[in-house]
């Protein structure tokens, strides 16, 4: 059978747990992470490819929906800089699996897992104000900042080529690079909700945007 069969029944969901017991033994690690993946694997397998030599199948373990939380936790302390590192930057993970993070000794995994505890908080934050998303609020969520004078157009083009490439909203990359408060992006997007629906006119919008200053 060739590997890519094999990987092809990893990534079944129907797949019975004694096809993936077998799979999780062959010799290609993007099997395994495929298998580490799947929604379907049972808690013993995932067990055991958390303890996989290679750390792309252990991270694959950590942000599956479906391992147990005592084994995210084990993983949040794996000795590979790489899998913590990871795992902190997974918006998914448990809360207190993230905050486990931002005390992790190495300080790339900290500040990581610290930034990703403020994208979240500005998530729920958003939920509260009743912020709804609507299709392309990065570009005016991006040109309401600049308006206002919070950020440059080059800025704001660099954060939704990031925003684009991680696949994460504009307002949550701005605010894990550190450069707006928390507060701001949530008016901001809510002056624009606003906007959209033809409450407030762009210039009143900016003028409120300016006064958080």
């Amino acid at each position: 059978m060739t590997t890519e069969h094999e990987y092809l029944r990893a990534g079944n969901t129907d797949a019975s747990c004694d096809d993936l017991r077998a799979l999780i033994r062959v010799e290609s690690a993007r099997v395994r992470r495929r298998v580490a993946e799947n929604s379907r694997c049972p808690e013993e397998l995932l067990k055991i490819l958390a303890s996989d030599r290679d750390q792309e199948v252990r991270i694959a373990v950590a942000t599956n929906p479906v391992t147990p939380h005592w084994l995210v936790e084990r993983l949040a302390a794996d000795e590979s800089i790489h899998v913590r590192f990871e795992m902190a930057e997974d918006p998914n993970l448990p809360g207190e699996i993230i905050e486990q993070l931002a005390q992790d000794e190495n300080p790339y995994v900290s500040d990581r897992a610290r930034r990703t505890l403020e994208g979240n908080a500005l998530e729920d934050a958003l939920v509260e104000a009743g912020f709804r998303r609507e299709e392309g609020h990065c570009e005016r969520l991006g040109e309401l900042l600049v308006h206002a004078g919070f950020l440059k157009a080059e800025q704001v083009d660099e954060f939704l080529r990031i925003s684009c490439e991680r696949d994460l909203p504009l307002g949550r990359i701005i605010v894990q690079m550190r450069v707006l408060a928390r507060p701001v992006i949530v008016s901001a997007l809510s002056l624009q909700s606003l906007i959209r629906r033809g409450e407030l006119g762009v210039e009143e919008a900016v003028a409120r945007l300016r006064l958080i200053r």
